[in-house]
């Protein structure tokens, strides 16, 4: 933040330096204001910050000018994302094979018919995802599709097209060329512009004119860019979606020279995994070629329940080999079991009839509204259509979040697979249609669309069980759009978490975490075994995909129970389908799209503990003033704080695990060893939320141990923040750098404990934890947890933080930001000075 600050007042000190027009723009606040928080931040680091904007000529040679500060052009090739073009060459050539990634020898000369653009503006499959630099106005925004008609289409004096002669090295002759780095890159391009938009014979008009463009990431605060995607589509009177691989890649090239844009891409079909994929990996069978056929194998696999996540999740113990009345399920026993919570869902569709969601007194309107005297869905948004199919993937994964039974549609009872949180209600976007046998395709609604769902009707959990693959792709496996667009909603709207599936790639090893699930701020989830299988809860599964992201943070967050989940079963044909009358009521899968439902349930567990004044006490303060209205950061960081050590994974063998490693991250998830259940364990937590620490400065927080409260317990502490979206294809994508550390006050040797498993400070992860062995806690010491923001690039961030163990504290209402009557100082101890606050946030590159 320094930097940038730096940068906003040398502009300032030298206006008269600057051009008349120039002057006159910084010199008017609300311009000035616009401008520096439009530097959007690429790299944030110790001795570095790159940020990328636009401004006047003048204003950036006056910078150019600052000492230790560099200007570059973000010029076309800087704007195109790495692995772009070869996908656009594998796709129309798969015959070249990796060796397509190098592009040394790619001049062009292969270029044919093909597309990469699917044909329908709502799927994410195949399209050109274009980020607009940040401070790009509303007005060019929803004018960006015309823009790129009227661009790929205009002439230059000599009849070509503008947007080739203007591009990079156009009117280089052959020799020139070959005396440049890389030749043939550059032919590649200049072949692509005559085989396509400068081919005399109709060019790519057809192609341009087809080409529409949507919104799916808009500008949700100051200083951020929107993204927009281009797609293809159908071609009038015949239905068709190819187009010459060359026109695709001359759009790729003139988009990426308009000044608005800052980041071209390609995104990757959206799947949930086919049940009968999950059967053969979960049971360790065969497969033969690219779909189930009829030389795949089984083995006996015995079938696990819903009632399994509901006891794991919760933390609590059964009896025996089946689920008996001394199974305990320690949060819905205090009366923690969702009511008063709405949890999001996107996937395939819900069978809204089914009796773990039937509402036989209030019909359903799938109409994209709100009734909130309906039993259990409350909104039904039918961005694809208003049903899921036979044994659909959507009814499955809500039943595990929130299904309840009710035979009759309106007075419910114990199912035997009621969902983790049954008295929770859904708000459900259906993203699938039934395409066949096999299909899992979905199509995803744009990021503001998609986390709307439930919003105005309280929901602030979405549970997402799909996601694209890399591994499947072949695509390179980098912080995409999809996952920098959820990174931004969530940073400008972190009341709300996002629970993610990591993806079912885990055979193919480390780095096969999908996306969205490689962002920030999500919570990504891997699957476990439960403890009715051949292995018991503490084995993650084989399938389960495994991290770490692309610039190296922990991945998988967490683990949920993921094998053989038996769960509600779409029926269409059929209303109020129940178990044991039907025996189509319930149906069985795997995969870490099971693991996610199961976990979002346990998410609404914890809002709900913290609603209904649960907290600190353990036992429900009916009292308004006990309510706390908690941050999506602050759910995730109870999450993980709960995570307990897991063995190995079963991958061609036992692969031994422990945490913060690519396969388990920070544990299963078992809340009641993280939050206190009267009568049920003595665990004592210490919650901070929405606080906020400027740049440079620190926050403190003081526990003492207590051994009349409990003893034997570790001392615990988890930091979250939600970090600005990163740059896409970042290779260190962190942006702010908080640091959590754990100190005993009377430890003279001044040891330090560090998170995340590590001797030093983390920096790379905004989900930090500190595990302090039993052994260390002893009666009536203080121990201090700091939180600081050591490198910023804004004046200052918002975190959220849970300690756990056996200690006392005073004065927890002070803990939460939000509830500090209005002039109160902010609750913490507070060390050190900020920098002074100033608007300052970003087509040139700025290393400074």
């Amino acid at each position: 933040f320094g930097r940038k600050l730096a940068v906003y007042e040398y502009i300032l000190a030298n206006l008269a330096d600057l051009s008349p027009e120039a002057q006159a723009d910084m010199q008017d606040d609300a311009h000035m204001k616009n401008a520096t928080d439009a530097l959007e931040t690429v790299y944030n680091g110790e001795l570095l910050t790159c940020v990328f904007g636009r401004f006047r000529a003048s204003v950036i040679a006056l910078i150019n000018d600052m000492a230790e500060t560099a200007v570059i052009p973000l010029n076309s090739p800087l704007k195109i994302r790495k692995g772009v073009v070869a996908e656009i060459l594998l796709s129309a050539y798969p015959q070249l094979g990796e060796d397509v990634d190098d592009m040394d020898d790619e001049d062009g000369s292969n270029l044919e018919a093909n597309s990469t653009l699917g044909a329908n503006p709502n799927a994410t499959d195949g399209s050109l995802e274009v980020v607009l630099c940040a401070g790009v106005t509303q007005t060019e925004l929803t004018r960006l599709g015309d823009k790129v008609k009227a661009f790929m289409t205009r002439k230059a004096p000599n009849g070509k097209s503008y947007a080739s002669q203007i591009g990079p090295y156009a009117n280089l002759t052959d020799a020139e060329l070959d005396d440049m780095a890389y030749p043939a890159r550059i032919k590649l391009w200049r072949k692509a512009f005559e085989l396509g938009i400068d081919n005399p014979n109709g060019g790519c008009d057809d192609f341009i004119s087809r080409v529409t463009s949507t919104v799916v990431g808009n500008q949700t605060s100051e200083g951020e860019s929107a993204v927009v995607r281009l797609s293809l589509q159908e071609s009038e009177g015949e239905v068709t979606t190819e187009a010459d691989v060359a026109c695709t890649l001359g759009l790729v090239m003139g988009v990426s020279l308009l000044p608005q844009v800052c980041s071209v891409e390609v995104t990757h079909e959206v799947q949930t995994m086919h049940n009968s994929e999950a059967q053969w990996l979960v049971q360790g069978g065969t497969k033969s070629g690219n779909i189930i056929q009829s030389t795949t194998t089984t083995h006996e696999v015995q079938t696990m329940h819903n009632s399994e996540a509901q006891w794991l999740v919760q933390g609590g113990t059964k009896s025996g080999n089946i689920i008996q009345s001394t199974t305990t399920r320690p949060f819905w026993e205090v009366g923690v079991n969702g009511t008063g919570q709405v949890v999001a869902i996107s996937d395939s569709g819900i069978d809204v009839d089914h009796c773990y969601f039937w509402d036989s007194e209030v019909g359903m309107n799938p109409n994209g509204g709100y009734d909130m005297a309906r039993r259990k869905v409350i909104q039904y948004d039918p961005f694809v259509d208003t049903v899921d199919e036979a044994g659909g993937h959507g009814t499955h994964v809500a039943g595990t979040v929130a299904g309840h039974r009710s035979v009759d549609g309106k007075t419910e009872s114990d199912g035997t697979e009621d969902g983790v949180a049954r008295a929770a209600r859904i708000a459900f976007v259906d993203c699938g249609k039934y395409c066949g046998e096999g299909c899992g395709s979905l199509s995803i609604p744009p990021t503001d669309h998609l986390m709307s769902t439930g919003r105005a009707g309280g929901a602030r959990l979405h549970s997402a069980s799909w996601g694209s693959s890399f591994v499947r792709s072949g695509a390179p496996y980098r912080y995409d759009t999809q996952a920098r667009n959820m990174d931004s909603w969530i940073f400008s709207n972190w009341d709300t978490l996002f629970i993610v599936a990591a993806g079912n790639d885990g055979r193919s090893g480390m780095r096969s975490v999908g996306s969205p699930a490689i962002a920030k701020n999500g919570l990504t989830v891997g699957a476990g075994y439960t403890s009715e299988t051949a292995y018991d809860e503490n084995f993650v599964v084989d399938f389960s995909s495994e991290g770490p992201s692309p610039d190296g943070r922990i991945l998988p967050h967490a683990v949920g129970p993921g094998v053989s989940i038996l769960s509600s079963e779409a029926v269409p044909s059929v209303t109020g389908e129940c178990e044991p009358e039907s025996p189509d009521a319930l149906i069985s899968m795997s995969g870490t799209s099971m693991a996610t439902p199961a976990v979002s349930g346990g998410a609404a567990l914890v809002r709900q503990y913290f609603q209904d004044g649960y907290y600190p006490t353990g036992a429900r303060n009916t009292s308004s003033a006990a309510s706390i209205d908690v941050s999506g950061t602050l759910v995730k960081a109870v999450i993980l704080n709960s995570g307990q050590q897991m063995t190995a994974k079963i991958r061609f063998g036992q692969v031994d695990s422990e945490f913060y490693d690519h396969i388990q991250g920070f544990g299963r998830v078992s809340l009641a060893d993280t939050l206190r259940i009267k009568d049920h364990n003595d665990i004592v937590a210490r919650v901070v939320d929405k606080v906020t620490v400027n740049d440079q400065d620190s926050v403190i927080y003081k526990v003492t141990v207590n051994d009349t409260m409990c003893t034997g317990k570790e001392l615990r502490a988890t930091l979250v923040w939600a970090d600005p979206p990163g740059a896409s294809g970042c290779v260190s994508c962190a942006i702010n750098d908080l640091d959590l550390t754990l100190t005993n006050d009377m430890d003279t040797s001044g040891q330090t404990y560090y998170p995340n498993g590590e001797s030093s400070k983390d920096y790379i992860n905004n989900a930090e934890r500190i595990i302090v062995p039993a052994s260390a806690m002893v009666d009536g010491h203080v121990w201090t947890a700091r939180v600081r923001a050591a490198n910023l690039d804004r004046s200052s961030q918002q975190f959220s933080l849970i300690m756990s163990g056996c200690f006392l504290f005073d004065g927890y209402e002070g803990d939460i930001g939000f509830a500090a009557p209005p002039g109160a100082a902010p609750p913490g101890l507070r060390v050190g000075s900020a920098l002074a606050a100033a608007a300052l946030s970003a087509a040139y590159l700025l290393l400074f």
